[in-house]
C-alpha cells in the first residue's frame, strides 16, 4: 500500500465500478474483466470463489466487496486481503466465465446492466497492445556468453525441446535485433495453464502473457492475455445430442475482417488425454520421417483450438504437408 498521500488521491480519483461485489481479472496491465457476483454471501464463500477463478484462469484477480475492501489472488502469492481494490483501466465484461453459474436475481441483473453501461461509457478508441517488452530483461555478462548463438538447427541456445510436446521451452537471448541483449522466457504447449473456470478448456492455443518460439520463422512471439477472451464454452446438448444454443451469433476476426460465426460451428473440445498423446507422439512421427532420409522441417507445432483433431504442418523435402492425429487410426496421418 502506498504511503504517499498524493498517490492515494490519484488512485481514488480513477474510475471504479461501484456495483459491489464483483470479480475483476487483470487481463493485461490496464485492461480488466469484471463479473458481477451475488451479494450478502459468507466471507469464506467469496474467498473460495476467488481462489477457484484464479486457479483456473491463472490470471491475477480480485474480489471487490466495497471501495476499500477486496481480496487479491495471484498465481505466485495466492490469496491476500487489500484495502486498495483495482481502479481505472479499460473494462470489459461477458468474456470470461465464472467458475459457477449464478441465479439471475433482480439485484444481480440490475448490477450487470449497470456494468454494461459503465463499460460502454468508457469504451476507448483504437486498439490494445500487450507487453511490448515481451517480459524480457537485460542479460547479465554471464548470460550473454552462455546463451549467445544458435544450435545446429538454428534454434537459440538455451532452449530445449519438451519431452512431452516436442515444443521449445527455456530462456534464451531474443534473436530479433529489436530486442538484442534481452533474455526471454519461452514456454512450450505443456506450460499453457490458462483454463476456462466454467468448462475447463484452455482459453487460448498458447499460454497467456507469455512467449513461444516459432521454429518456422525463428522468432519469439508474445501472446497477450486478451487472446483468451475469444474462448467460448462448448454448447450444452440435449439427450438427443442437439445443441441447446442454436444460431447464436458472435463476432470473430478472420484475416483482418469481421465476420459472424454460429455456435453450431464450434466443435466439442478435444479431450486433454488425446492432446497429450498427440503431442507426445509428434516428435517420434517427425523422427520416423527423418530416419527415412527425408528433409523435415516443422512449420507448425501441434495445435487444436477450435478443431476436431490435433493438427500440425510439416515441410518434407521442400513441400508442405498438413498432418492430423487420430488415435483410432494409430497416430499421425497426412491430411
Amino acid at each position: 500500500m502506498s504511503t504517499n498521500p498524493s498517490a492515494s488521491r490519484v488512485q481514488l480519483n480513477l474510475p471504479r465500478f461501484d456495483g459491489f461485489p464483483y470479480l475483476i481479472t487483470r487481463v493485461v496491465p490496464g485492461f480488466y474483466h469484471i463479473i458481477v457476483i451475488p451479494a450478502r454471501q459468507r466471507a469464506e464463500w467469496y474467498q473460495e470463489l476467488l481462489h477457484r477463478q484464479g486457479e483456473a484462469n491463472q490470471l491475477e484477480a480480485s474480489l471487490v466487496l466495497d471501495a476499500r475492501t477486496a481480496w487479491f489472488w495471484s498465481p505466485d502469492d495466492g490469496l491476500a486481503r487489500t484495502s486498495q481494490p483495482p481502479t481505472g483501466g479499460v473494462i470489459v465484461t461477458d468474456r470470461l466465465q465464472p467458475c459457477e453459474a449464478f441465479d439471475r436475481t433482480p439485484d444481480l441483473s440490475a448490477r450487470h446492466t449497470r456494468l454494461e453501461r459503465f463499460v460502454e461509457a468508457r469504451k476507448p478508441g483504437g486498439y490494445m497492445l500487450g507487453d511490448l517488452t515481451k517480459g524480457g530483461r537485460p542479460a547479465t555478462r554471464e548470460e550473454c556468453h552462455r546463451l549467445a548463438g544458435f544450435d545446429a538447427d538454428g534454434v537459440p541456445n538455451g532452449l530445449q525441446q519438451c519431452g512431452d510436446c516436442g515444443d521449445w521451452r527455456g530462456q534464451c537471448l531474443d534473436p530479433s535485433p529489436n530486442f538484442a541483449g534481452e533474455v526471454m522466457q519461452v514456454h512450450c504447449h505443456c506450460e499453457n495453464d490458462n483454463r476456462c473456470a466454467r468448462c475447463g478448456s484452455l482459453l487460448a492455443e498458447r499460454k497467456l502473457n507469455a512467449n513461444y518460439y516459432d521454429e518456422s520463422d525463428g522468432k519469439i512471439w508474445h501472446v497477450p492475455g486478451f487472446c483468451g477472451l475469444s474462448h467460448r464454452c462448448p454448447a450444452p446438448t440435449t439427450a438427443a445430442g442437439v445443441s441447446t444454443r442454436t444460431m447464436e451469433t458472435r463476432p470473430e476476426r478472420v484475416s483482418g475482417s469481421m465476420s459472424s460465426t454460429t455456435d453450431q460451428d464450434v466443435p466439442e473440445p478435444i479431450p486433454v488425454a488425446t492432446v497429450r498423446a498427440a503431442t507426445r507422439s509428434f516428435k517420434k512421427y517427425v523422427a520416423r520421417w527423418r530416419a527415412r532420409r527425408h528433409r523435415v522441417r516443422v512449420v507448425a507445432q501441434p495445435y487444436h483450438q477450435g478443431l476436431r483433431h490435433v493438427r500440425a504442418v510439416l515441410e518434407i523435402d521442400g513441400r508442405k504437408r498438413r498432418v492430423y492425429f487420430r488415435e483410432s487410426a494409430g497416430g499421425w496421418r497426412s491430411a
